[in-house]
């Protein structure tokens, strides 16, 4: 509920910002030009099919939207890599957001340098089902079910560039920002030669939340019973870094 009144408090801003600079603006050629929809592939490694629309309505300020895709692809190999077999797993990541973009440079088009606060929020599900090795002979089965979103509000600077008059270029160069998150998690194992086996499952994420900062830490609730182990986080803070690049076309 309070994603989405917030998401509704920027949506009215941006069309009322959208409004009053449209009614003082000077229609030039240029103007046909101050629609980019993008791709961003870099989030296909995070299971992400990304794609933006921002709209320049004045000479400096313009307005975007994103919405993220879920792919539900493999993701074992890139977090647990090795000591990991006959892996089935499968990670789904959908996002939206919205944010306010200000150029430095004073242009119709929308190039230049930019600073641009956002909000996004995030849902996220992955399965795992795996037979690991903790030391020989011990293996065990292990199935993995998680759900979980986040709310991020942040700070990018970056530029952005056309090439050939309709194909853009933007560059994520740097951006702050800081999340919530809530997570709901679920560990069970059907097979395993060690009796005590989810004591040492239990030990591991048990270490794992105690080797977070307490700030974050102490969001965390671990529960283990006869062969499953219930991991609970809410209202998570967390800092996150972002970079990246887009490819989009301009109209």
């Amino acid at each position: 509920m309070k994603t989405t009144i917030l998401f509704l408090i920027f949506l009215f801003f941006s069309i009322f910002v959208v409004a009053q600079e449209v009614s003082t603006s000077v229609e030039t050629p240029e103007l046909t030009r101050t629609n980019i929809v993008k791709f961003l592939p870099i989030n296909l490694y995070f299971n992400d099919i990304s794609f933006e629309y921002e709209h320049k309505y004045s000479q400096h300020n313009s307005f975007f939207v994103g919405l993220g895709i879920p792919s539900n692809k493999p993701f074992a190999s890139k977090v647990f890599g090795s000591g990991t077999t006959d892996t089935n797993d499968m990670l789904g990541i959908m996002s939206i957001m919205g944010a306010w973009r200000h150029y430095m440079r004073h242009h119709l088009k929308p190039v230049g340098l930019y600073v641009s606060p956002y909000f996004k929020y995030q849902r996220f599900s992955m399965h795992v089902t795996e037979n690991k090795n903790i030391g020989t002979p011990m293996y065990y089965n292990e199935i993995i079910k998680a759900d979980g979103s986040t709310v991020n509000a942040g700070l990018q600077f970056g530029t952005q560039f056309l090439i050939a008059k309709r194909v853009c270029i933007d560059l994520y160069l740097s951006g702050v920002e800081i999340g919530l998150a809530n997570l709901t998690g679920v560990m069970t194992t059907t097979t395993t030669t060690d009796p005590t086996v989810m004591t040492k499952i239990k030990k591991n994420v048990d270490d794992f939340v105690s080797g977070l900062p307490p700030f974050m830490g102490n969001k965390f609730a671990v529960a283990q019973s006869s062969n499953q182990i219930n991991i609970k986080a809410s209202s998570v803070p967390y800092p996150w870094y972002r970079m990246g690049i887009s490819i989009g076309f301009a109209f």
